[in-house]
């Protein structure tokens, strides 16, 4: 067995202050990479026009999603009016968000040819052939169009942009340096690190087969499997199943024969024709001239595999002693996937993080973290990790910029735009069904939206942020980043010290004023 490692997130550890010589706070310049601060705002639908434009005003980076059915909207709704008398300098500021280049070709082509040099390639799990594809169409697609420009004297892309401009990949999420490394040598620009779990299951129509009585079986959606169901196994025995698992899941999802729909990493059970052995394989490395599915009678089938993208529940059963059961109308064996798998991946954030600057080879390749970001002083922690930025969403979504449905204490809608009692705003993340609503075709999307408390105004945030991290900087007596890194070091904390480090107040001024 490996020796198990130790990993960090934000709130295990501590940064030591260090002398400073700054005459005062102002001294330090948060800068990086030629924005004010070292953050991006989320792709997430609560994050839209109003809140981009306060954003991109403070030179920060800002996600345009792609919550909508096309990119006609998507682009309508960014740039209203499709008035392109705007500099091209103010829309550096901003990234595109688009899905695999298998759904989303004409609408990368729609933006590109537009004028768009920046892209965000929006993945859960952006350590997959479909993300990388799409970071090198995108390239490609570059380098064919300046081609086509030169060809031709005198055409233009666009009314607000030059062919000479260079194109900018942001793409992940990814959890290990590999998965970095994967990514930027695709051509990514920036990679988001940071995935807080991951799942190993299949839609919820995906049919399991359940033993009624001897020799009587029958079909049932995995979503309606009970505890205490008898399933057959890859083996062709029954066994009963011993829990039950439901979870939220965004990303790539291969669909085998169009019955069978399962997430990248769900093991199936495979023969190999190479080897002439059978064991089981995940399905995002399954290769249909060396493998063949096996069915619960150990006979091989090829199947039709294709890949899209999901938003929705996915499920997953636990089977006693065998660990396995069958899926779809082949009933194809399938892995059962323990409890610490299924609950088990991820990897805390700062490890990641550290993980990732090591597996850099371009130090000009941004390192996002994405994820987990509580406060301010997460911030810091990240840079002074190696990240290069903090992708922000929950805390840009509690500010009034935000197009979040507002609430009273009584969690009451407040209909028009009633700062003074606003407590809540409207939050949820794109996999919900209030964030994918009438965008998808699938009825699976079920996921909750939720509040955050208030916060004020997206601009006091900002400003605040800034603030913060100039006292970041100074405590390291540092006048940017680089000397933060150089002049402090980290330290590890007991429980007792993160509960010490907690605010003593008992009711904070604002919550009393509530």
């Amino acid at each position: 067995m490996k020796r198990m490692q130790m990993t960090y997130g934000y709130d295990d550890v501590t940064l030591v202050p260090a002398y400073s010589d700054l005459e005062s706070r102002s001294c330090s310049k948060t800068n990086m990479h030629g924005f004010d601060i070292p953050i991006i705002a989320s792709c997430m639908d609560t994050l839209g026009y109003d809140l981009m434009e306060m954003v991109i005003k403070n030179n920060i980076p800002f996600i345009a999603h792609r919550a909508f059915k096309t990119v006609q909207e998507q682009w309508n709704y960014f740039i209203p009016n499709n008035e392109f008398n705007h500099p091209f300098l103010r829309y550096q500021k901003i990234w595109w968000a688009v899905g695999s280049v298998k759904k989303y070709e004409k609408w990368i082509e729609y933006l590109y040819d537009k004028g768009v040099r920046n892209f965000c390639v929006d993945m859960a799990h952006g350590d997959s052939k479909a993300c990388i594809d799409t970071i090198k169409y995108i390239k490609n697609l570059d380098i064919c169009r300046k081609k086509e420009a030169l060809k031709t004297p005198g055409k233009t892309l666009t009314s607000f942009s030059s062919c000479d401009t260079p194109v900018h990949i942001i793409a992940g999420n990814v959890a290990t340096p590999e998965g970095f490394r994967r990514l930027e040598n695709a051509g990514a620009n920036g990679i988001r690190i940071g995935i807080a779990s991951g799942q190993i299951c299949f839609t919820g129509d995906t049919l399991v087969t359940v033993c009624a009585s001897k020799n009587k079986f029958y079909e049932k959606q995995i979503k309606h499997i009970k505890v205490g169901d008898h399933v057959v196994t890859a083996s062709g025995k029954t066994r009963e199943v011993k829990k039950i698992y439901e979870n939220d899941y965004v990303g790539e999802i291969y669909k085998i024969n169009d019955d069978i729909k399962v997430t990248p990493t769900h093991k199936f059970h495979v023969y190999d024709h190479l080897t002439k052995e059978k064991k089981y394989l995940e399905i995002k490395d399954y290769d249909e001239k060396r493998y063949s599915f096996l069915d619960y009678d150990n006979k091989t089938h090829k199947a039709n595999l294709d890949i899209d993208e999901f938003n929705g529940k996915v499920y997953n059963i636990e089977v006693d002693d065998e660990h396995t059961y069958t899926v779809g109308k082949l009933m194809l064996g399938v892995s059962n996937c323990s409890t610490a798998i299924q609950t088990g991946f991820g990897v805390p954030i700062l490890t990641n993080i550290i993980e990732s600057v090591k597996a850099r080879k371009n130090k000009n390749t941004w390192i996002i973290a994405d994820g987990g970001i509580k406060n301010t002083g997460d911030i810091a922690k990240a840079i002074y990790f190696g990240a290069d930025f903090c992708m922000i969403g929950k805390l840009f979504a509690a500010t009034d910029k935000a197009c979040g449905k507002c609430y009273d204490k009584n969690f009451k809608l407040i209909e028009n735009d009633d700062l003074e009692n606003i407590v809540y705003k409207e939050y949820h993340g794109m996999a919900s069904r209030d964030a994918r609503k009438n965008i998808l075709s699938y009825a699976s999307v079920e996921g909750v939206a939720g509040m955050v408390k208030y916060s004020g105004t997206t601009e006091d945030f900002i400003n605040d942020t800034k603030l913060r991290l100039q006292a970041s900087l100074s405590y390291a007596g540092a006048k940017d980043w680089k000397e933060f890194r150089k002049n402090t070091y980290p330290v590890m904390r007991s429980n007792a010290g993160i509960i010490a480090a907690d605010t003593h107040l008992d009711v904070t001024l604002d919550e009393r004023i509530k």
